[in-house]
């Protein structure tokens, strides 16, 4: 795996740390960097393109869901 550059976030879940860390990519030929998700327990690696599929997918997830309750700051666009 590549060296550690930064942690980009740092956050708790149900009691437990979790960083976000952007690497250098395993192959630049592949990707110029990877993510890692992980805490004590667990690793998940990412490369930069699948991380911001990821997040694109949760924050669209997001406001489908904020629109379903009714929060008038989001809303669908069809």
């Amino acid at each position: 795996m590549g060296e550690k550059i930064r942690n980009l976030s740092v956050f708790t879940v149900n009691g437990k740390e979790v960083a976000i860390e952007l690497n250098d990519g395993y192959s630049k030929g592949y990707s110029k960097y990877d993510i890692h998700i992980q805490n004590e327990n667990i690793q998940y690696s990412l490369t930069d393109k699948d991380f911001m599929k990821l997040v694109s997918a949760m924050a669209t997830s997001n406001r489908v869901f904020e629109s379903m309750k009714g929060d008038t700051k989001c809303q669908i666009q069809q």
